[in-house]
């Protein structure tokens, strides 16, 4: 875990308009908790190996997934791309482009125990049981409105899933929603998502619904409220509330700037009956 953090903390360093081919881009977080080991939640893209010489066709690799000890639940990516739109082959899906859960950063450990809630049934089953789907995915976007479609299909593990997520965003806010219809054993069923956010200099709001019926977990309210309280240090409240008390997740903490894409983050967390201390080091690629 060490080693890992090491090595991608160093890629982050490398200067900018180097762009080597191996230095990804993306995010890296690990954290360190009171109830948990060690946990990294990596979601890394590198950047793409053109195969035609005006650039249009490339060939893309990627993860995203946690590295616990003892453990390595992720998923790959490895795709051809057309003009940066079109996507054949081992594909990140639509669902997991817009609302994400407001833990993913403040506490990985709770957010990989939860990933379900708010992440694309065709990412958590590789997750979990080594079911990596292929497919095709589409992108667009029209001025302020962005989309996406995914279709996915794991023959081994016996399903299919079609996905689909629309984003639109102005100054200072942003409006989102997500679908996944899923096809398995000869049974319909279905993940929703959908939100949106506000950012003013004096507050940052993010609000969703999740629905996650589909990967068989409760409906939640995922929240999370920044306040600035100095140049480099913001105060932040978030979880994912649900009916049943028991299946809560909620928190408090503090994140302190570093440098130009560093995160040092401290927070506090109840999760059902758990009470636990998180610190997180972060970077963004």
């Amino acid at each position: 875990m060490l080693r890992i953090t090491l090595l991608l903390l160093t890629l982050a360093a490398y200067p900018a308009g180097a762009d080597p081919w191996w230095r990804p881009g993306g995010e890296f977080d690990l954290g360190l908790s009171t109830r948990s080991e060690p946990t990294a939640r990596v979601d890394l893209a590198w950047p793409a190996l053109p195969l035609a010489a005006d650039g249009a066709l490339r060939f893309e690799l990627g993860a995203f997934g946690y590295v616990l000890p003892g453990k390595r639940p992720h998923e790959t990516y490895a795709a051809l791309a057309w003009r940066d739109r079109v996507r054949l082959g081992f594909i990140r899906p639509a669902y997991d482009d817009v609302l994400r859960s407001p833990l993913e950063q403040a506490a990985p450990n709770l957010a990989y125990q939860r990933a379900e809630t708010g992440r694309a049934y065709a990412t958590t089953t590789a997750m979990r049981r080594t079911a990596v789907p292929r497919g095709l995915s589409v992108r667009g976007d029209h001025g302020a409105l962005d989309w996406a479609v995914s279709a996915h299909n794991a023959p081994v593990d016996g399903y299919a899933s079609l996905t689909a997520a629309l984003r639109w965003q102005g100054p200072g806010w942003h409006l989102a929603a997500a679908t996944e219809r899923l096809s398995e054993d000869g049974t319909i069923s279905h993940n929703t998502k959908i939100g949106g956010g506000l950012a003013t200099p004096a507050a940052r709001l993010d609000l969703a619904f999740f629905h996650p019926a589909a990967s068989g977990r409760p409906d939640a309210l995922g929240l999370d409220l920044g306040l600035p309280a100095g140049p480099r240090v913001a105060l932040h409240a978030f979880g994912e509330l649900t009916r049943d008390p028991a299946s809560r997740a909620l928190g408090i903490g503090a994140d302190h700037t570093l440098g130009r894409a560093g995160t040092l983050s401290a927070a506090a967390t109840r999760a059902g009956r758990d009470t636990a201390l998180h610190l997180t080091l972060g970077q963004r690629f």
